[in-house]
């Protein structure tokens, strides 16, 4: 059986729909069209059986959607899992912080997009922001790069069917420099006044992280940039044998 014939459309719809929520912020029907593509009528009738089963509730005062408290029950049963995951990730950001004076943070897919797991920020006074939580598609910025080029075929083809047609020669062209290298490095694509470098980090079961350092822009220069990817690069070696053994240490 074909991966994708294992897939429901509808609930793997309805998914996309919630994993475009990256914050606690209501969210109208038109930013949901943006970051999922689907159309109005069928964001309409996902959102009511989402909303029957307690995972969205709506306002309608202002025609907005927020998350249900179905999914904090839900959340609350994961804690433990990330805890013990932000135990093991948080201080390699931390030495990577020290190091660098650059802000870390790990990713991974969720959905169709970039979320950031773990962050730990930088202290300069003049520094690049990283949010737990936050949320990006996955053709924008250094982590997201790496993950979509380092996924699977399928999450791959559904991501780029998500990006308008002329701008899929410059992203495959990143992807395939990024496969050919190892690392990605983005200049001003999130905030224009920043960089971003990241490295895969592969997990079980063939998952595919990205340990990521960003900063100021003005700053950076080709020998940075080799400095920051060995850096990357031993972290990553580090993290994949932790996050494979409960018994290795960081």
């Amino acid at each position: 059986m074909k991966e994708a014939d294992r897939h429901i459309v509808a609930v793997s719809a309805a998914l996309e729909v919630l994993a475009a929520f990256d914050r606690d912020v209501p969210l109208r029907l038109k930013d949901l069209h943006e970051r999922t593509g689907q159309n109005r009528s069928r964001l309409l009738r996902l959102l009511g059986t989402l909303e029957n089963h307690g995972f969205v509730q709506s306002n309608s005062t202002d025609g907005t959607y927020e998350l249900g408290g179905v999914l904090y029950r839900l959340g609350s049963l994961m804690n433990d899992r990330f805890s013990r995951v932000d135990a093991t990730i948080r201080p390699v950001l931390k030495r990577l912080v020290a190091e660098t004076g650059d802000t870390a943070f790990f990713s991974s897919v969720e959905g169709l997009r970039r979320v950031v797991v773990v962050a730990e920020e930088s202290t300069e006074a003049l520094r690049f922001t990283a949010r737990e939580g936050q949320s990006r598609p996955l053709h924008l910025g250094a982590s997201s790069k790496v993950l979509l080029a380092f996924a699977d075929a399928e999450t791959r083809e559904r991501a780029m069917a998500m990006v308008s047609e002329d701008e899929h020669p410059a992203i495959l062209k990143d992807i395939d420099e990024i496969t050919a290298n190892g690392f990605a490095v983005s200049r001003g694509e999130i905030t224009p006044y920043g960089f971003a470098i990241a490295v895969p980090v592969t997990q079980d079961g063939g998952r595919v992280g990205a340990l990521s350092l960003a900063g100021v822009l003005s700053k950076l220069s080709p020998d940075l940039i080799d400095q920051h990817v060995d850096r990357l690069r031993s972290e990553a070696a580090r993290l994949e044998l932790a996050l494979r053994s409960p018994l290795a240490t960081l």
